[in-house]
């Protein structure tokens, strides 16, 4: 089980959630992602919860910041060996930062990051 804390938000996931006692499990909103390999799931909990969540607590619009297929597969990949939720977390909050600071300060009206610049950013 691996999980992260932000704020008032959890994340957590694992493969067996019968190892979680009832209190615990009492706190938690469970989204059943079936049938699918550890980094599809990855793929999915960004783009859908962690990316959105951080984009946000920025003030910035889902089409002001996005990550093509190619990027979301260069920050599984670059996190692939990590545990937890808190280092997607911190690549979003990376990728937004930088979206943010190239709204600001080049007048641009959106940013979309491939591999490429994902890897630029987050190695």
């Amino acid at each position: 089980m691996y999980g992260a804390h932000s704020g008032r938000l959890s994340y957590c996931y694992g493969n067996d959630k019968s190892q979680i006692s009832a209190p615990l499990m009492s706190r938690f909103a469970v989204i059943d992602i079936p049938g699918i390999i550890h980094q599809k799931r990855r793929k999915i909990i960004f783009s859908k919860y962690v990316l959105p969540k951080v984009l946000k607590r920025m003030s910035l619009k889902a089409e002001e910041c996005v990550v093509t297929e190619e990027g979301l597969n260069a920050i599984v990949e670059l996190h692939k060996n990590t545990s937890g939720i808190r280092d997607l977390e911190q690549a979003a909050e990376h990728i937004a930062a930088n979206a943010l600071y190239q709204i600001e300060v080049d007048h641009l009206t959106g940013v979309t990051f491939n591999a490429d610049m994902v890897r630029r950013l987050l190695s």
